[in-house]
Order: structure tokens, then sequence, then C-alpha cells
């Protein structure tokens, strides 16, 4: 209801219970109070407006407690990326229940929201905010939950909100996620990211790792903005990134990969399945699982996390081969010695079997394909080979010999 009247308007049936009837006097008397409130609120704005200095009027109202007014890049204000109102109602709300002596209504509704976070994402986030900057006072119960893990939480549900406000359907349904994927947006994802650094200050290695690859798997924040988040973990912890594989120093010739057009793109495609189809449902999975409650125990979230880890892994991994790629085209390969691009028969004198095969990358496909990747076994002993040599390859079936027939110019595999 916009105002009191309307909710007075509101007919309760003659049959209904005593805990309704209390309930709709509460909300009139709280809806009353907001209007005082709002009315205490907008004679500042314009006393403050009158001396000149509109935003320290709203500065004492607005300032979320315990947290610095956030300003924009310029150094303004910005309050487009706030809705000031609302944590500053959430807290009257509070204070309101506090000094009705009904704490226990409040804690109640806390805690179901604690349980299921995709019910009221902003009380959710208004929870986290006071956890991570140990305010206790108001909600004594957040005392012993782990700010760290409530971040995490956060963080997934503010994917699952990003992937609905996407979606035209679930907007129009619920146009409150637009609402939400802003102000969670403004916490999580954009500088100074002061919530961040709150959660850092009482967080373990191990939490700041788990947030660090989270925040890394995360399709809601920009590149140039997480590389900011990472910068703030790394600076806090140093050691985050131990442990974790790299690919070390080496040279261009060894990096390289060596592929066809047609190994390249289907190395493309299997890419763009995982972030177009693949992340997009994992991230939608934990959304769901983050809703849930709980992360400690929830087998869900933890289940889906890994799964997003594994996707990402991948995705570093196949971005940083292609990254690498070099083409290989078979109407250029010499026909004087084995190279790469190459169709090379031969006969295997161990086995007196003769075969023929086109030297390609490893994504190009296999023997079943007519393909021999110039990594394997027998691919690296042909090269630079010439018509009539022979030479060995140690197998896993043991030691063969080998002897080079005919050098042609190989084709591109096709689709089967």
């Amino acid at each position: 209801y916009r105002n009191s009247a309307e909710v007075r308007s509101f007919a309760l049936p003659e049959t209904s219970s005593l805990e309704d009837k209390i309930l709709v006097t509460d909300v009139v008397l709280f809806v009353e109070k907001l209007r005082e409130y709002k009315r205490a609120r907008d004679a500042m704005t314009a006393e403050a407006a009158e001396e000149g200095d509109v935003g320290g009027g709203n500065a004492a109202l607005t300032t979320p407690r315990g947290g610095a007014r956030e300003t924009a890049p310029n150094g303004r204000s910005d309050d487009s990326h706030q809705t000031p109102q609302d944590d500053t109602l959430r807290e009257l709300m509070f204070k309101i229940y506090a000094e009705s002596d009904q704490t226990a209504v409040a804690h109640s509704l806390c805690t179901k929201v604690m349980q299921h976070p995709g019910k009221s994402p902003l009380l959710f986030l208004h929870l986290v905010r006071n956890a991570s900057s140990q305010n206790f006072n108001v909600f004594p119960f957040l005392k012993g939950i782990s700010s760290s893990d409530l971040y995490r939480q956060a963080a997934a549900l503010f994917d699952r909100l990003s992937l609905d406000s996407e979606n035209a359907g679930a907007s129009r349904a619920n146009p409150g996620i637009g609402v939400a994927v802003k102000r969670y947006r403004q916490h999580l994802a954009v500088k100074p990211f002061a919530l961040l650094k709150q959660v850092l200050e009482t967080c373990t290695l191990t939490d700041a790792r788990e947030i660090y690859m989270q925040l890394t798997g995360s399709r809601s924040i920009s590149d140039s903005n997480l590389e900011k988040a990472k910068a703030i973990i790394l600076r806090k912890f140093p050691l985050v990134l131990a442990g974790q594989p790299s690919r070390g120093s080496v040279t261009v010739a060894d990096s390289a990969i060596y592929s066809t057009n047609f190994g390249i793109t289907k190395v493309q495609g299997e890419l763009e399945l995982i972030r177009n189809v693949k992340l997009p449902e994992i991230f939608k999975a934990i959304g769901d699982a983050a809703a849930l409650g709980d992360l400690s125990e929830n087998a869900e979230f933890t289940s889906a996390i890994e799964e997003r880890e594994n996707l990402n892994r991948r995705v570093m991994e196949l971005q940083g081969e292609l990254d690498r790629v070099r083409v290989i085209n078979p109407e250029e390969a010499s026909t004087d010695q084995v190279g790469l691009g190459s169709k090379i028969h031969f006969n295997n004198l161990t086995t007196d079997k003769e075969a023929t095969y086109c030297l390609l990358g490893p994504w190009d496909g296999g023997p079943d394909e007519g393909v021999l990747s110039y990594l394997s076994p027998v691919g690296k002993a042909m090269l630079q080979k010439k018509v009539g040599d022979e030479f060995e390859v140690e197998l896993p079936t043991g030691v063969q010999k080998v002897k080079i027939l005919a050098i042609s110019r190989g084709e591109v595999p096709q689709e089967q």
C-alpha cells in the first residue's frame, strides 16, 4: 500500500483471526511512522538546499551505518548508482521493531531470508553488509556467521539476478529484479569495492582464494572491474595464487599449437558452447543453490561451484591455446621431407603393414580420420624424414621400425 489511508481502507473479514487484526494494526502504525520519517527527511533536505548543500542534508540519512558514502569516479556522490532510501528504511524498520520490543519478529524474518536469500535479495544484501562490518548490535544472530561465505552467496545470487534481468519475461513478472541488480552491482561489481575490502579484513587465505575463484568466474562483473577486484584481493593476500597451475616461461616455438582451420573451428565451437550455454546454465544452478541458504551444508552449491571452476579452467585452457595457435595449410606442405600438412605413406617394417596418414594438429582428428598428430610419438619421429628413410619409434607396444615410402601434400579434414 502506498499510504496508511489505503491500509485503513482494507476491510478484514469478520472471521479474521486476532493475529491478522494485530498484523494490520502494525502495518498501519508502521506506514504512519514511515510517513513521519519521510516528512522529516524532506524537511532536512529542503533546509540543506537553502544552505546550498543538498548532499550534506541527505548524507546523514543515506550513508549506510558503519560505511562511508560511496562516490563516482569523478569524486562526486553518485546517487544514480544508489537507492539511498532503501537501506535507511530497513534500518528504521528494525529500529521500530526494537523500540516496540519485537526483536524476535525481526530476527525471525531475517533468519528466513538467510535461509532463502532469493526471496528477498535486497534484505539479504543488507544483512551481508552488516555482517561484514560486524554490526552485531542490531543483528546479534549474525555473530559467528562467516562473512566470506555470505559474500560468496551474495556474488552467486548476483549472477542469478543478472541472468533473470536479461530474461524479458522474468523482468516483466518481477520489476524489482532490475533494482536488485543495480544494488548488487553497486556493492559487488564496481569501485571502491568497500564490501569486498571489509570481508577481506576478517577472512582467511582459504576464504580469499575461494572469493578470488568465484569472482573470476562471475559473468556479472566487467573485465576492468574484475581486474581491480582481483588486485585488491592479491594486495591483502599475496599468496592467493600460490600453488595454482602455471604454464611457466616458454619460447614461442615451444608454446605454439599447430592446427588446420578445421581444428581451430572445432575448438572455437567448444569455447563458445561453454561460454554461451554451459556457464550460464551453471550460474543459474549456483543461484538456485545459493537461494537454499546455509552454504556450509549446501551440497548443491558446492557441486555447482566445483563444476563452474572446472568450466572456467577449461575456458582459460582453450583460450590460451587459441591465443598460441598457428595455422597449418596442407597446400603449402613440402613434398621433399615430412612436415606439417604432409601426407605420408609408410611401411611398419615390424608388422609388415603399410598405412597413409596426414600429419596435422591434435585438434584435427585421429587415426580413424586418417590424421596423425605431430605431437604423437610417431608424428614427432617422422618430422623432417625423407622418402626411403628408416627409423625406430618407441611405442607402448614396443619399439617399431618404420620406413617412409612416399610424401605428398595432405588435405584439410572434413566434418563427418
